[in-house]
């Protein structure tokens, strides 16, 4: 069985969710959208369907100029699985809250996401409460 060290691609992984964070408390859908690659899909909890990176960070843009504005975004990474030496599948949990009001006090919701080595991040969720 295969034992690499995998404490950098780790600690990748988690920057590029601590970025994603970052933009979203920021409401910077510009930087949202980067973290994800070209061929990416994100299913948004209603059900919404985003292609790419740049479609992405232009709808999430539209979510922080209006209902979305002023929230935060809670992220912890529960599980990260590596298949090789070029992808791994990350489970995250998370929520969104009001920053005046503190940390979520909802269930959280979970996300699956995969990084591989080529790309920065391709990623889908689901918001099943």
């Amino acid at each position: 069985m295969d034992h690499l060290d995998r404490t950098d691609d780790t600690t990748a992984i988690s920057a590029l969710l601590d970025g994603l964070v970052d933009a979203w408390d920021r409401g910077d859908g510009t930087a949202y959208g980067t973290a994800f690659t070209a061929d990416a899909s994100y299913v948004a909890y209603v059900g919404t369907v985003y292609h790419g990176g740049a479609e992405i960070g232009r709808a999430h843009q539209v979510l922080f100029n209006s209902f979305l504005k002023g929230t935060r975004l809670a992220s912890q990474i529960t599980n990260i699985r590596f298949y090789g030496t070029d992808l791994a599948v990350v489970l995250t949990r998370g929520d969104t809250y009001r920053a005046s009001c503190g940390r979520s006090r909802r269930s959280p919701r979970y996300g699956k996401a995969m990084a591989g080595r080529r790309s920065r991040r391709s990623r889908t969720r689901r918001g099943d409460r």
